[in-house]
C-alpha cells in the first residue's frame, strides 16, 4: 500500500512541475492561474491521499480503506478538471512545418540514407546464404554487389550533407 502512495507521491510532482512550467509559458493571466491553482489542487488532495493511505498501512480495516476511497476522489477531480483544461488549442503544440525548399533540400540524404539501409539489408540476406553454403561463387558475387551498393549508398549521404 506504501509503495502505491509513493506512486502517486511521483506523479503528482510530475504533473505539479507541468503545471508550473504551463504557467510559465502562457501569456494569459488567467491560465496561469488556473495551472498554479491546479497545481495547489493536486498537491494538497495527495497529500491528504498519502495521509490516508499511511493510517490504512497502519490499520487495515475497512473505515481506513473507506477513508482511501473518499480521500481519492477530490484528487481524482483535481486531475479530471487539469485534463479538461490543459489541452485547450492555447496550450497545444504547433506541429512542425517542413517548407518546400526545406523538403527538396532533405531529398538527396533521405535518398542516399535508404539506399544504405536497403543495401545492408540485401548484404545480410547474402550473408546468411553464404553461412548456408559458403562456396557458392554466384553468392559471393551478390554480396559483394551489395556491399558496393551501400559503399556508393555512403558516399552519397556524406556528399549530400557537405
Amino acid at each position: 500500500v506504501l509503495s502505491a502512495a509513493t506512486v502517486v507521491a511521483k506523479h503528482t510532482s510530475a504533473l505539479c512541475n507541468a503545471c508550473r512550467l504551463a504557467s510559465s509559458k502562457t501569456s494569459n493571466p488567467v491560465a496561469k492561474r488556473h495551472f498554479v491553482q491546479s497545481a495547489k489542487d493536486v498537491a494538497n488532495s495527495t497529500a491528504n491521499l498519502v495521509k490516508t493511505i499511511k493510517a490504512l498501512d497502519q490499520d487495515f480495516t475497512e473505515e481506513n480503506r473507506q477513508r482511501c476511497v473518499e480521500a481519492a476522489k477530490p484528487l481524482t477531480d483535481a486531475v479530471d478538471e487539469l485534463t479538461t483544461f490543459a489541452p485547450s488549442p492555447e496550450f497545444a503544440s504547433m506541429p512542425a512545418k517542413i517548407s518546400p525548399e526545406a523538403r527538396k533540400a532533405k531529398e538527396p540524404i533521405v535518398s542516399a540514407g535508404k539506399a544504405m539501409i536497403d543495401g545492408a539489408c540485401h548484404m545480410v540476406t547474402a550473408a546468411k546464404q553464404l553461412a548456408v553454403n559458403p562456396k557458392d561463387p554466384p553468392t559471393y558475387q551478390l554480396y559483394s554487389n551489395h556491399s558496393k551498393s551501400v559503399s556508393e549508398a555512403i558516399k552519397r549521404l556524406v556528399s549530400s550533407i557537405k
